[in-house]
């Protein structure tokens, strides 16, 4: 009773224990609208974008800048009032542009330092066209920007100036998900049904990227980083099948399937990979998964949450720079932050360390009972 007892020595240091490691994995901060788009600005900030639509709901619409350090802080370095939620947003930190999909259009934004102290609307925005756009993508180099559209179509266009380039029209659903490889030669989209690796420059299908299961779906499809733990050349995409969960797989550029590897129980809801091709995917119940990929396109897990951080599903994943810190979003007005060495480390050092720690704290419970119990057995 005294050793296991509600208010015993060793259930309070278990309760320390929990909370502490629950603190260093995880921090939340809640902006006030619901947030659709994160992506890395540099200098450890992430532009985030939301809000709650035409509608009069109450929530407001806004861009904004956010410095993050690790899972403790996440500070305001500004902010940017729009007419409508902007659900997709692209950067391009070279030039310093920003694209995002808010209501029906593509507009554009440019920032005035590298601080990015303040976001400033552009004169060149995508013309009104017959459908609305869904998703939007910068190139590697900032000269391209792909858009996908509701009707299933993708374009590329010249950025700033957008002029046509080609577009794409494979798809017979609403484009999900859009990118474009380092070279800038090839592009890879995705839409409820079907998934392209087309030529960027001509609009030509290269090959589809097929699902494992015939009713599942690709939610989200990325080109992986020129780094040192992966070559450059693997398309990683993620594939959902209902009541079975998120997968994510690896190809190359000649359509070869690499690696295929079960994420979650849930659907995956949103994708991204870091400069050292780290994979974290985010799910329908909230939570987080990171995986680490060799050279050889293999992937292994590296962190998974315990429980949901998020009471929605995640909508965006954001990694910053330099610090490779982890920040998720989601419609329910949270932002959450990953310090990089808690996603980074090995799931078999997370145990053994979380080991030691219970041993530890084991020993000071039982410095504390034994002696009280000595004292109680000697003052019946």
């Amino acid at each position: 009773g005294l050793l296991f007892g509600r208010w015993s020595p060793l259930v309070f240091y278990l309760h320390v224990l929990y909370f502490v490691l629950r603190t260093m994995s995880s921090q939340s901060f809640l902006l006030g609208y619901p947030l659709y788009a994160a992506e890395s600005c540099g200098e450890d900030r992430v532009l985030v974008g939301g809000g709650g639509g035409t509608l009069k709901s109450g929530l407001r619409n806004e861009l904004g800048c956010y410095s993050v350090a690790g899972n403790t802080t996440a500070v305001p370095r500004c902010t940017l009032p729009i007419n409508d939620a902007a659900t997709a947003i692209s950067l391009s930190e070279k030039d310093g542009w920003i694209a995002a999909v808010i209501g029906e259009r593509v507009r554009t934004f440019t920032y005035r330092n590298t601080l990015l102290t303040s976001i400033i609307p552009m004169d060149e925005s995508l013309a009104s066209a017959e459908t609305a756009p869904s998703t939007v993508k910068f190139s590697a180099k900032g000269s391209r920007l792909v858009v996908g559209f509701e009707n299933g179509s993708v374009t590329v266009y010249n950025f700033p100036s957008f002029s046509e380039i080609c577009s794409f029209s494979e798809h017979s659903h609403s484009v999900v998900d859009v990118d474009t490889s380092e070279s800038g030669k090839l592009a890879v989209s995705t839409s409820k049904s079907t998934c392209f690796v087309w030529d960027a420059s001509s609009g030509k299908s290269v090959f589809e990227i097929k699902t494992k299961a015939k009713k599942a779906h690709i939610r989200s499809v990325a080109f992986t980083k020129s780094g040192l733990t992966a070559s450059v050349g693997f398309i990683v995409a993620v594939e959902n099948e209902n009541k079975v969960g998120g997968f994510v797989s690896t190809w190359n550029e000649s359509g070869d399937k690499k690696f295929f590897v079960k994420v979650m129980k849930e659907q995956i809801t949103a994708m991204t990979i870091s400069e050292s091709n780290l994979v974290a995917c985010g799910g329908s119940e909230g939570n987080v998964s990171v995986l680490r990929m060799d050279t050889n396109g293999q992937l292994s897990h590296c962190y998974r949450t315990r429980r949901p951080f998020h009471i929605l599903a995640v909508t965006s994943l954001a990694f910053t720079t330099p610090s490779g810190d982890l920040v998720s979003v989601s419609a329910d007005s949270t932002m959450k932050g990953y310090a990089a060495k808690t996603i980074e480390s090995e799931p078999a050092s997370n145990l053994l360390v979380l080991l030691l720690m219970l041993l530890i704290l084991i020993s000071i419970a039982l410095g504390i009972y034994i002696p009280y119990a000595q004292h109680a057995s000697q003052n019946p």
